[in-house]
């Protein structure tokens, strides 16, 4: 995970690092029960496809564990899909459900639950939605026109259409990957922003907009880059919430200011703690976070 503060390069032993807020072990817990429950006969009797996709998930799970008792390489979870998940009995699904709620960092951020909730158009989802991802879109199309306006629209009103324009789409949605759902994201907000774009008077007074919203029609160009980057900030946060209350608290304003960009002299100078003990801090709380997201994952 590639932040602008560098808050994940450091490295620790996680296990250890873990010890001090017990991060992950009713997860591990859990996914050893979906596991076990993906039984032989279970996997026969599935859909020839998603049957195969479970069984390849399941091999990948037992090949990475160093012990009965731990999973260390989760990445095979990032090639479960909503496909797979319709396919499984209701015990089972209810149980691999639990754990993509866990996994995809989805009790805060961008879960199945909520993708699902919001595609039969339930308002609670929609909520949920609207709490954790308006901000983000507002920061982002605002970053586009710093005027706060596109022509006469208002980036307030550029936001709203957005997600008016995902309230009618998001039933066609179907998530294949990590990054399917933000990605499915960035491509309507372009859509948008391009259609408001289209008038000659428009076009003319923010060309530059103009030309970096089409590049967000590219996967792998810097803007969408760093449309994920903001992302993946946005993300940061949520994780650091969760743990934050877990550290001692002078550790935690020491992180706070950490996370917001303060460099090494503004903090020592803010809260008269010394450079070394910062480098401390960081190097005791980051391994935690990266381990919270190793275990949850990114959408």
């Amino acid at each position: 995970m590639n932040v602008r503060t560098g808050l994940l390069s450091d490295s620790l032993p996680i296990a250890s690092a873990c010890e001090e807020t017990g991060t992950g072990n009713s997860f591990q817990k859990l996914l050893r029960q979906g596991c076990s429950c993906l039984t032989v006969d279970l996997l026969a009797a599935l859909p020839a496809k998603e049957g195969q996709a479970w069984r390849t998930v399941k091999d990948r799970l037992k090949q990475s564990t160093t012990s009965d008792e731990e999973f260390r390489d989760l990445d095979a979870l990032k090639d479960v899909t909503i496909d797979m998940l319709d396919a499984l009995p209701d015990a089972e699904r209810s149980i691999w459900w639990e754990i993509w709620q866990e996994y995809s960092l989805l009790m805060e951020g961008t879960d199945l639950r909520m993708l699902s909730g919001m595609a039969a158009q339930d308002n609670s989802a929609w909520e949920k939605y609207s709490v954790l991802f308006t901000p983000l879109l507002t920061r982002q199309i605002s970053r586009l026109f710093p005027e706060g306006r596109a022509g006469d629209i208002g980036v307030e009103d550029l936001v709203q259409q957005v997600n008016i324009k995902l309230f009618l789409a998001i039933g066609d949605f179907r998530r294949e990957r990590f990054g399917s759902f933000r990605r499915y994201m960035r491509l309507i907000a372009a859509g948008v922003i391009i259609d408001t774009l289209r008038s000659t008077h428009r076009r003319e007074r923010h060309e530059a907009a103009y030309r970096e919203v089409q590049e967000l029609l590219i996967d792998e160009s810097a803007q969408s880059q760093q449309w994920d980057h903001e992302y993946q900030m946005s993300v940061l946060q949520i994780a650091w919430g969760k743990l934050r209350d877990g550290f001692n608290p002078k550790h935690s304003e020491v992180y706070d200011r950490l996370i917001d960009g303060r460099s090494t002299a503004e903090i020592e100078a803010e809260l008269q703690v010394n450079a070394a003990n910062i480098r401390q801090i960081k190097k005791r709380i980051s391994p935690v976070i990266k381990q919270l997201l190793r275990d949850w994952g990114e959408l």
